[in-house]
């Protein structure tokens, strides 16, 4: 087992050397690799005047759009010292509305509470070492009516493999926890895996409640040369296969210490988009108390 302080070392010096490579990438108004975007998804409200706060911030380019659509305050978290160097360079227009804070998510670096009309993170929860905690601090970062977008990668795929002509399972689904790789685009990396109902139980858990979950099928149309999964191309020697999107969509957050006929539940909204490259079938799930 990769202790937390390991994993998140070992990230923070993956990350500063491969954030060049995701410059401007993955990022707003996309939701992720062959992901529907904000145009065809809808999942934002209107963010003028809005404060928001963005975990995993990357180079900023999210927030950049944000701003562009009139947010008033922006504030972003990263762990890369190199991926906040290049987020100051992409926000340098907009710096009067900025605040960015190089840390883990998994800990309050002094972000204040109650105060965001909007937490987001676009592929950037999947790599927290602490998932309950982080979830309850997105609880505590969001204002009574906030909202909160997340985007990943569906678990599912990291338990495949591509054995040169199809994926196969090569992973428990349910063998959850850290996974120590040697070489991701030349350096380690952890990557974290949980189950998508420890996922959905953790948001639950959090105070956060689940309108619906869309999974969106692969459009061959928008596959693009970067869209290549890399972890396969040196185990086959014929074509790579591309990744593959399943998007969820809308998402509730119920507040705190409310009733449940409190009408404030109806204003408290987590949208949560889910991307992988395998292709899955819609489906809308109940309401989670």
């Amino acid at each position: 087992m990769v202790e937390h302080e390991t994993a998140l070392a070992t990230n923070r010096k993956g990350w500063n050397h491969v954030a060049k490579y995701f410059h401007g990438s993955t990022a707003l108004p996309e939701y992720g690799p062959l992901a529907p975007t904000e145009d065809t998804l809808r999942l934002l409200d209107e963010p003028t005047d809005a404060c928001v706060l963005e975990l995993g911030c990357g180079s900023g380019h999210s927030l950049r759009y944000l701003a562009g659509r009139g947010a008033r305050e922006l504030w972003g978290l990263d762990l890369s010292s190199t991926q906040i160097a290049f987020a100051e360079e992409t926000l340098r227009p907009f710096a009067s509305r900025v605040r960015l804070i190089e840390s883990p998510m998994e800990v309050n670096p002094g972000i204040p509470q109650n105060h965001f009309d909007l937490v987001f993170s676009i592929y950037g929860l999947g790599w927290t070492t602490d998932l309950p905690g982080t979830m309850r601090l997105v609880s505590a970062y969001l204002r009574p009516g906030g909202s909160f977008i997340v985007s990943g990668e569906h678990p599912a795929y990291g338990c495949l493999e591509w054995n040169g002509t199809q994926y196969a399972v090569a992973r428990p689904y349910f063998k959850e926890g850290p996974t120590e790789h040697a070489s991701w685009k030349g350096v380690p990396i952890v990557i974290q895996h949980q189950t998508l109902a420890t996922f959905v139980g953790e948001l639950v858990r959090a105070g956060l409640q689940l309108e619906e979950l869309v999974e969106t099928p692969l459009d061959p149309a928008a596959v693009k040369p970067e869209h290549v999964d890399l972890r396969v191309g040196t185990r086959s020697r014929g074509r790579r296969p591309c990744r593959r999107p399943l998007l969820s969509k809308p998402v509730s957050r119920s507040p705190r210490h409310c009733s449940d006929d409190d009408p404030r539940r109806a204003h408290q909204r987590l949208h949560y988009s889910l991307t992988t490259r395998i292709p899955l079938t819609a489906r809308r799930l109940a309401v989670l108390e």
